[in-house]
């Protein structure tokens, strides 16, 4: 089938401009709420990098409450994000111009 010769048809058309202006909405949806989108997101994918530890605390630690596993995983990468802040803390609070800018929100 040679697809350089092939008819455009009015239903054809129709559903490619509907694909193009429903890709062209989510773009601008996504745009303008990106605000509001952005904690869930990241908490989308805190909870993805999470849940192999999970699954570890509730089926191979034997922790027989979900709650509970998900409570030491939470604590378990807390704490390694606190000992890895406070290993190298001037990578993560100055850059090469010296302190990071602090907003306070006051003008």
């Amino acid at each position: 089938m040679d697809n350089r010769n092939k008819e455009i048809t009015f239903d054809g058309f129709v559903r490619g401009l509907m694909v193009v202006a429903g890709v062209g909405a989510a773009f601008f949806v996504v745009r303008y709420l990106s605000e509001v989108l952005l904690p869930f997101f990241m908490a989308w994918l805190l909870a993805y990098l999470i849940y192999p530890m999970v699954t570890f605390f509730q089926y191979r630690c034997h922790l027989h409450f979900r709650i509970l596993s998900i409570i030491v995983s939470l604590l378990v990468t807390a704490a390694v994000v606190c000992l890895g802040h406070t290993a190298h803390p001037q990578r993560v609070c100055q850059s090469e111009g010296g302190d990071i800018p602090y907003h306070t929100g006051v003008r």
